[in-house]
């Protein structure tokens, strides 16, 4: 298919049908941690998952490589991620 394809060659800028691309979705949730005025618990989908760990971790391949893992706890703190 097209879309799959199109998410293959740009993981971050595709746009899937009736969807929103990874930069969307980064800007989503960027607006939601800058109004966090105090420590908070998200329980979230893979997607938001990949984008907390590429705002912290920065961008690699890695964060594309099969499911998120989502039987762990991704702890942000003091600017550092971490996995428990």
């Amino acid at each position: 298919r097209a879309a799959h394809r199109s998410r293959k060659d740009d993981r971050w800028g595709a746009l899937p049908p009736n969807g929103e691309s990874y930069i969307m979705l980064a800007e989503r949730v960027a607006r939601w941690l800058e109004a966090l005025s105090e420590p908070t618990v998200a329980v979230c989908h893979g997607g938001v998952i990949r984008i907390f760990r590429a705002m912290v971790e920065g961008d690699h391949p890695s964060l594309f490589d099969g499911p998120p893992t989502q039987e762990k706890i991704y702890v942000i703190e003091n600017g550092t991620g971490r996995w428990v």
